[in-house]
Order: structure tokens, then C-alpha cells, then sequence
């Protein structure tokens, strides 16, 4: 699913929440480990950034892995006229400006009600005050990455960068470009084919003559 599918998707739990005088579109993704933010957006909000003391690697099943280290911290924001300060992971998402992940979610108790594609918080009078987290809370597996600690996230789509891969950085494909065409647009129907392989012709039924062995060498070799 791309970032646009998931934008227009009814299957997916989406809302908003208030940065900094401007509302931004969030998806609820409890997939994801973290809250994550676009790289643009963040700019565009003119949030501080803080480097972390160590990187981490966002895998992502549409894309390849996306490395960063770059963290707003103590951010404000407003859901439902409730203010949540947290730490917010910046990535280069495609098309989502957005995504409130599972330490989020769980911190707040926040329920996902799948059924009914909505988010249930918990009322004010369970929280007195808006929860500081003066700590990111690194609860994946811990993996080594060029004799270096790092974190591993999952995360619905993200892009190191913003054009799409073309044909000849793809392996593989690229050995293969007089078969893929530029625009594919659409799978072909499901039909029959007829399949065969074709003999050189003369070719023959192919016997190799039994390798004989004297006596003598077949008795060493029982041995």
C-alpha cells in the first residue's frame, strides 16, 4: 500500500492533531514503535531539531531501509482538546505527514477500535496533567550495524528520498530492460499457455555403457 492508499484508505484509522497552530493528518499505526513526523513537515513548523546518540534503521516493506538520528523533543500537540507533550522521530515520509505509533499508544492507553475505525482516549480525569517523556522508549531488538549499536523500527512506507526508483537501479530488472516495458498498465488476463521444450533434432535416447572392473579391483574395493 502506498502513502496515497493509505491517506484515502477507509480500512485505516486516521485523524488529526494540533502542532503548533496547524492541524496535521495522522494516522494511527500501532505497527509502528514510535511517533513519526515528515521531514518536511517538521521543517515547515519550524521545529528544533536534537541529534540522538545513536541511529536508527526504519524497515519498511515498500521501500529499503532509512537510516536517521534526528529527534524534536518535547513537542506539544492536541488531540480532542487534550495536550500530550512527546518526542517526535523525523522521516522522510511519502505523502503522510504523520504517524502515532505504538509508545504513544500505549503511554496514553489509547484504544484502536478496529471495527469502528475509531480512537478511544481515556477521559481528563485520568491524567491531571500532560505525561512528559524525557526518554525515548527503545523497546525493538537491538541489532549490530557496522561494529555499531543501532535500533530497528516498522514503520508503514518511508523513502530515503524523493524520486522513484527507475528500471536500471532495480537488480535484476536492469539486466533485463528489453522485457519491461516503460508503462505497464495493466497485469495481463489469466489465460492458458502452451509450454515445451524442443529437442535439437536428431537427438536420441542418451546411454552411457556400464564401467567394467576387473576382478581383482573389485575385491580391493569390497576391501
Amino acid at each position: 500500500m502506498t502513502a496515497d492508499d493509505a491517506m484515502q484508505s477507509d480500512a485505516l484509522i486516521q485523524g488529526q492533531c494540533y502542532v503548533r497552530n496547524q492541524f496535521l493528518t495522522v494516522l494511527y499505526d500501532s505497527s509502528a514503535s514510535h511517533f513519526f513526523i515528515s521531514l518536511n513537515v517538521a521543517h515547515e513548523l519550524g521545529l528544533d531539531f536534537s541529534e540522538l546518540n545513536f541511529d536508527l534503521i526504519v524497515h519498511t516493506p515498500a521501500s529499503q531501509n532509512t537510516l536517521t538520528s534526528l529527534v524534536y523533543l518535547q513537542v506539544p500537540l492536541a488531540i480532542r482538546n487534550r495536550t500530550f507533550i512527546h518526542d517526535l522521530i523525523c522521516l522522510p515520509l511519502c505523502g503522510l505527514e504523520a504517524i502515532l505509533g505504538l509508545d504513544w499508544l500505549f503511554k496514553y492507553h489509547v484504544f484502536l477500535d478496529c471495527f469502528e475505525r475509531t480512537v478511544v482516549i481515556p477521559s481528563d480525569s485520568l491524567h491531571t496533567k500532560p505525561f512528559l517523556s524525557h526518554t525515548l522508549y527503545l523497546n525493538s531488538i537491538r541489532v549490530t550495524l557496522a561494529g555499531s549499536d543501532c535500533d530497528g523500527y516498522v514503520l508503514l512506507e518511508a523513502s530515503s528520498n524523493d524520486s522513484e526508483l527507475s528500471l536500471e537501479q532495480i537488480q535484476v530488472v536492469k539486466e533485463f530492460l528489453d522485457v519491461f516495458p516503460d508503462d505497464i498498465p495493466e497485469f495481463p488476463p489469466q489465460r492458458e499457455i502452451e509450454f515445451s521444450i524442443k529437442l535439437v533434432p536428431g537427438t536420441g535416447p542418451i546411454s552411457i555403457a556400464l564401467c567394467r572392473m576387473s576382478p581383482l579391483k573389485l575385491a580391493k574395493l569390497k576391501k
